[in-house]
């Protein structure tokens, strides 16, 4: 394997997430994360985001992980009507 599969950057692992927290100011235990891969999901979770919703994955499609608590809907507009 090349030197980038070890980066923390890559998912599974939460490198960007914490990137992205750290310039921006971002409190990621107060985000939300939503993918179409369980690897987003486990990244955000190592990150220490609470909230995490499968997009559109016709594999995992209606599929609740609990070990990963999240939720998985169609499309994103049903994830975001799923807020209210």
């Amino acid at each position: 394997k090349g030197k980038s599969a070890y980066c923390n950057c890559r998912k599974p692992k939460p490198g960007l997430f914490l990137k992205a927290a750290e310039e921006n100011k971002i409190l990621l235990s107060n985000s939300i994360a939503m993918g179409d891969k369980f690897s987003d999901l486990i990244a955000a979770q190592k990150a220490g985001i609470k909230k995490r919703f499968l997009i559109n994955n016709s594999h995992y499609k209606c599929h609740n992980n609990r070990s990963l608590y999240i939720t998985s809907h169609k499309n994103l507009l049903e994830c975001v009507e799923s807020f209210w």
